[in-house]
């Protein structure tokens, strides 16, 4: 009896341990991955890096970048400084200090590598002709540039976790009891990234200092506290924190109708919705600039935006377009009218656009007064030929046009509110099939704006929500368009 007892004893000992052994195993794997290591730390770097893509950067790389550079100050730039608009001129009998030497040998290596294009001009400078070269940005260099970067700033690789540099304890009064360590992340380019081929050439890394200092990694300072099985970075603990918290609130403000059976399944249907393809996005974005109602092809005539006037005569239904500029008005240096206007109308009269006919009796305002003044009125010499847009007398419109994508980025990610998708793109725009008026010579010879319009286009960056479940965009539209030039619109 005895014996059955201790066979019986052991058979459950046996059975314990087989049954606790996963429970150990799992316990003893756990304690192992929040051990101080350099190899847990680096899981929890990588983890909170890919994270901070997915979460704070709809998934998208960091990107670093060498920016155009535009100093010292050119001879002579243009007044715009949008992508594609600028241009920046260099005196080639000039000479030159360490600083410009240093400046033009990286827009040489930027032009080597097929961001900017360069051109031999001349220019007048101090009452002489002279020989210049001018720095353009062409499209290779906006789409290897962030959105709004003005000059440009080329893209030469993603930035990633190349390693763990070192470690060690730390204490956060404000958060006694947790096991807290510093951690020293390096940062850089790492050495396959294909963005980063063209700025590994030593010409490039000579030219650029910086690249160099980016692709052999610096090093960054991080906290990362011992969590339940994982180190988790304390940017995010208090991040957690702070959303449990939120969550909290807009429970009790709101109630719990947001989150109701049918919400979730709605999220959840989202969820298994596809996001947007790039044929899509393209679809879509180019509808929308080929629609006569946003503009795009206008040619403004003065009266509108950054061409201000005296009095403007226009009007819609038919549209009608005239402007005056009065003749008695005393100017300041900085009035755009005498600045930028007056000349622009001089040259849309050579042009044979606008017609001028000098007045005595033009009125100041919109009301009937009898303060009349003197000035020229300025309207269009055929209306018959050249016509407005039929919502708007200030518009040329220069016909449909052609949408050329530079680029198109798509961002998916899931937010307090459920899953979410957008994106952004450049483009340009031009204007193949112009009207008959456009095509004359002495309108071309005349009216530099035109004939820089037909060649160079318009340039546009713009970014939207898109609607997974009707495969649209959700109207939201943030949109800028400009012309590919240095324009009397743009500066």
């Amino acid at each position: 009896m005895k014996m059955n007892a201790k066979i019986l004893i052991g058979l459950v000992g046996v059975g314990l341990i087989a049954v606790s052994a996963p429970v150990m195993l799992q316990y003893y794997r756990s304690w192992q991955a929040t051990q101080p290591t350099a190899e847990n730390f680096q899981k929890a770097v990588s983890a909170m890096w890919d994270g901070k893509l997915r979460n704070q950067n709809g998934g998208l790389p960091i990107m670093e970048c060498a920016a155009v550079p535009a100093y010292p100050a050119p001879d002579a730039r243009s007044k715009s400084q949008q992508p594609m608009a600028w241009h920046m001129d260099f005196l080639v009998d000039k000479s030159t200090s360490p600083e410009r030497e240093r400046q033009l040998r990286q827009l040489d290596v930027l032009t080597t590598k097929g961001f900017l294009n360069k051109t031999a001009i001349e220019v007048d400078a101090d009452g002489s002709v002279r020989a210049a070269t001018r720095y353009t940005l062409n499209n290779s260099g906006w789409a290897a540039s962030p959105a709004k970067s003005g000059l440009g700033c080329i893209s030469y690789g993603e930035i990633q976790v190349l390693g763990i540099s070192g470690f060690e304890p730390k204490i956060l009064s404000e958060k006694a009891g947790l096991e807290v360590y510093l951690v020293r992340v390096k940062l850089g380019i790492a050495i396959t990234d294909p963005a980063s081929n063209w700025a590994r050439d030593p010409v490039v890394l000579e030219a650029f200092p910086d690249i160099k200092k980016k692709i052999a990694g610096e090093v960054t300072e991080t906290l990362f506290v011992r969590g339940a099985g994982q180190w988790m970075e304390y940017g995010q603990l208090l991040r957690d924190e702070q959303r449990r918290r939120e969550d909290a609130r807009v429970a009790a403000e709101f109630g719990k109708d947001d989150f109701t059976p049918e919400y979730k399944r709605h999220m959840e249907e989202l969820r298994n919705l596809p996001g947007p393809t790039e044929e899509e996005v393209k679809a879509l974005v180019a509808a929308d600039y080929k629609n006569p109602t946003w503009r795009q092809s206008c040619m403004f005539l003065p009266g509108s935006g950054r061409l201000p006037v005296d009095r403007s005569l226009t009007r819609p239904h038919p549209s009608t377009y005239g402007v005056a500029i009065f003749s008695n008005v005393v100017r300041k240096p900085s009035d755009q009218v005498a600045g930028r206007t007056i000349p622009y109308l001089e040259q849309l009269e050579r042009a044979g656009i606008l017609k001028k006919t000098h007045l005595m009796g033009l009125p100041r305002s919109a009301r009937d007064s009898p303060d009349l003044q003197e000035g020229d009125l300025y309207e269009l010499a055929s209306p018959q030929t050249v016509a407005l847009h039929e919502m708007d007398p200030t518009c040329l419109p220069l016909g449909p046009p052609t949408v050329e994508f530079i680029s198109v980025h798509i961002r998916n990610e899931e937010t307090f509110l459920g899953p979410s998708s957008s994106f952004s793109y450049k483009l340009r725009l031009y204007f193949k099939e112009p009207p008959n008026w456009a095509h004359d010579a002495k309108v071309l010879e005349n009216w530099p704006e035109l004939r820089l319009a037909l060649e160079r286009g318009r340039a546009c960056e713009g970014r939207d929500e898109f609607d997974r479940k009707t495969r649209k965009r959700k109207g939201g539209n943030l949109s800028d368009c400009w012309w590919a030039f240095d324009s009397f619109e743009n500066s």
